[in-house]
């Protein structure tokens, strides 16, 4: 398997009351741009999917994204 960053795009919720216009006119809100290192499990066109961990029991911690979040993908080497 392959060792990678993968920065991706998640939802984004804001916990307070907010007007409706404000939300429409600031254009970088619902976006967050998130970070997960791991072993690419799975690379598919939908999704890719990525074991944080590994074990005797063959994998834990794992992430599913959306393909179509990701934004890009850098492999990372061992040294």
């Amino acid at each position: 398997m392959r060792l990678v960053l993968i920065e991706w795009l998640d939802a984004f919720s804001i916990d307070e009351w907010t007007k409706i216009k404000r939300l429409i006119l600031a254009p970088d809100c619902g976006k967050s741009l998130c970070s997960t290192v791991g072993w690419l499990a799975y690379d598919g066109d939908d999704f890719k999917t990525v074991v944080s961990s590994t074990g005797h029991n063959d994998g834990s911690g794992s992430m599913i994204i959306p393909s179509c979040s990701i934004k890009r993908i850098r492999d990372l080497h061992v040294a």
